[in-house]
């Protein structure tokens, strides 16, 4: 496991539209934007317009173990960021101690920068959990070999998750933030529920190496979700 910590607290990393550092359980937000020489820009992070990285804060929080957020902006106004926007944020939560990383989006094109980045991560021992489509095309970094890919699985109820083991995602969980409603749902907060779950278990002792194994012994279903046509 990535030793850092803010005293004995595990830190889990965010990226995503922010999250202000007002809100519970965030110790650290920085932004990453594109710059006018091509490069990326590290600064203070902005408010959250869109609030889906307070709801991804939020929703880990709520049902993760004792752990400490480090929030990564990379997108604001639209929910539109660049691979290298991604792969920063990925670089600066490495850098600032996280053990865990949620990435609740992705992006079309696979990415040397953004690789290297979630090589670098995996070699520091810390876990990376994206979002993934179910079907259609895969998505960086959830594609990553580095990555645990998750999706909205349907059929597990808000403690439950799933074996996917498809070409997509490896993990399936339950897609809304909150249960019943269907406005806030996909594979972000399915994902988002994956991270609490392994926050957990890093919170636990178990070694970060460990983890995949667990959680296939946990998972509820085995196999994707058949859906009616």
């Amino acid at each position: 496991m990535n030793g850092a910590a803010v005293g004995s607290t595990l830190l889990v990393g965010i990226v995503d539209s922010g999250g202000a550092l007002g809100l519970p359980g965030v110790v650290a937000a920085r932004s990453f934007a594109a710059g006018d020489d091509g490069g990326i820009r590290c600064t203070e992070s902005g408010d959250d317009r869109l609030g889906h990285g307070s709801q991804i804060a939020r929703l880990i929080k709520e049902l993760g173990g004792d752990i400490g957020l480090l929030s990564a902006q990379v997108f604001a106004g639209t929910r539109t960021s660049s691979p290298a926007q991604v792969a920063a944020a990925i670089n600066w939560l490495v850098d600032d101690g996280a053990a865990l990383i949620n990435i609740s989006l992705g992006v079309r094109r696979a990415d040397a920068g953004l690789r290297l980045a979630c090589e670098r991560a995996a070699a520091a021992g810390v876990i990376l959990v994206a979002s993934a489509p179910a079907r259609g095309a895969p998505v960086f970094p959830a594609a990553y070999p580095q990555c645990i890919a998750v999706s909205g699985d349907a059929r597990c109820a808000e403690t439950e998750i799933s074996w996917l083991g498809g070409a997509n995602a490896d993990f399936g969980a339950h897609p809304c933030a909150v249960p019943g409603d269907a406005s806030a749902s996909g594979a972000s907060f399915a994902a988002a529920r994956l991270s609490a779950r392994v926050s957990r278990l890093l919170c636990q002792g178990m070694a970060a190496n460990a983890v995949p194994v667990k959680l296939r012994a946990e998972a509820r279903y085995h196999g994707p979700e058949r859906r009616r046509a």
